[in-house]
């Protein structure tokens, strides 16, 4: 069972985040949302670690799988893009759909963790793990964001206040960052700061 969820929405124009315990994953949570009737959980290549599904946190991912963690610690973000990040001013949402299964997730998501600890009081960050098919219910989205489809993982969706209390999809990086040599950091600040 889920024990938390941070759900992100939009009053005036700005971010509330509600914030609850850290959530914690038991077996029959990533079972019940991985189509799984065998009753055991799902696994991949051999791992023997069972895929992290549905809405959780950036300490539970690191926590979920060895790799995350390691890139996590290999990863530094120059000085001037984290002070880049901290300079957005418009109210944000960024939707992060991963799977714990997939080496692209491993290899970017870390680097998104990182990034975020600069800190930003407008830019709201929430996380979603998929299992193989790629689903995320639509419980999972955030009130008033349009429930995408996930074609790739990781995709990360950039949402922004619209007028009448709207959220509008505004930009996205599906997979890996759109220009070559590009970090993941480097591709979401670029896309960050293209919100007018």
């Amino acid at each position: 069972m889920l024990s938390a969820l941070i759900i992100a929405t939009f009053a005036n124009g700005c971010p509330i985040e509600t914030r609850l315990a850290e959530p914690t994953w038991h077996l029959s949570r990533v079972i019940a949302h991985s189509g799984s009737t065998s009753g055991k959980a799902p696994l991949f290549g051999g791992d023997d670690l069972p895929v992290l599904i549905g809405p959780t946190t950036a300490k539970a991912i690191l926590e979920h799988r060895p790799g995350f963690q390691k890139v996590y610690d290999e990863t530094q973000i120059p000085p001037e893009l984290s002070e880049r990040w901290q300079r957005i001013n418009k109210p944000c949402l960024l939707m992060v759909a991963f799977g714990s299964w997939c080496e692209d997730s491993r290899r970017w998501v870390p680097e998104i963790i990182k990034l975020a600890e600069a800190g930003n009081p407008y830019i709201s960050i929430y996380w979603v793990g998929t299992g193989k098919n790629k689903k995320a219910e639509k419980g999972w989205w955030p009130p008033k964001v349009k429930r995408q489809k996930i074609k790739k993982v990781p995709t990360v969706w950039l949402f922004a206040a619209a007028p009448k209390g709207k959220v509008n999809v505004v930009g996205r990086i599906v997979e890996n960052p759109p220009k070559a040599g590009q970090t993941m950091a480097e591709a979401l600040v670029e896309l960050l700061e293209s919100v007018r």
